[in-house]
């Protein structure tokens, strides 16, 4: 029985022995090389590649200033629009007032006054346009210019004043609830962009603020 039990103790010990030996060597190995975490890949498509790789543009790449002969065009096309504006402004008020027969009158009178400043002044902006020399106003230049404008702007209060009492004088008072609320959104002067165009002034054709003439400002936004 003695005899029985020597041979498998001896082949219990080389088996420790051999599992010692492998438990080892696995420890060495781990110590040698580092771990290596798993490292997920994507396709990506060569559209995504180019753009992820294209520098951003410049915010300024697309932006610059006019310059003084696209200044002037502009201006000079707002002159020439400035009689069809106030046209179109007196038949929407006209429509709007829902005037009666003896209403019609007073309003065709006051419209063909507004109509004819309107004319006179659009000429005045195309002249003012057309002879601009780009050339830095001095301030005496400046204020005559200003006074120029103020003259012929008190002469349209006068021309225009007695025909828009007689006819404010006729509408009801839901007419001149109207009326006042479209007077009062031609009178704002334009748009304020600090800069560009403010209440009475506005950037000339060549980039120097100066005095605003009457009428100068874009049309008012539709009726919601």
């Amino acid at each position: 029985m003695r005899k029985a039990l020597i041979p498998t103790l001896a082949s219990l010990a080389l088996c420790g022995a051999a599992t010692v030996t492998l438990i080892a060597t696995n420890a060495t190995a781990q110590t040698a090389a580092p771990a290596r975490k798993p490292v997920m890949m994507a396709l990506v498509a060569p559209g995504t590649m180019l753009a992820e790789n294209t520098p951003a543009p410049s915010p300024d790449r697309n932006m610059r200033m006019p310059s003084s002969a696209e200044m002037a065009a502009a201006f000079k096309q707002m002159c020439e629009d400035r009689y069809a504006r106030e046209a179109g402004r007196m038949g929407y008020l006209e429509a709007r007032l829902s005037l009666t027969q003896s209403e019609q009158p007073l309003f065709a009178r006051w419209k063909g006054v507004k109509l004819d400043i309107a004319k006179k002044r659009a000429a005045d902006c195309g002249q003012a346009v057309s002879r601009l020399d780009h050339k830095a106003a001095t301030p005496v230049e400046h204020m005559s210019r200003e006074q120029d404008i103020l003259k012929k702007r008190l002469a349209d209060l006068d021309a225009e004043r007695p025909a828009l009492a007689a006819l404010y004088d006729a509408l009801t008072p839901k007419q001149r609830e109207a009326f006042s609320g479209d007077h009062r959104m031609m009178a704002g002067g334009g748009m304020d962009h600090r800069g560009m165009m403010r209440r009475g002034m506005m950037m000339r054709p060549d980039m120097r603020p100066g005095p605003m003439e009457p009428g100068d400002h874009p049309p008012p936004p539709p009726p919601l």
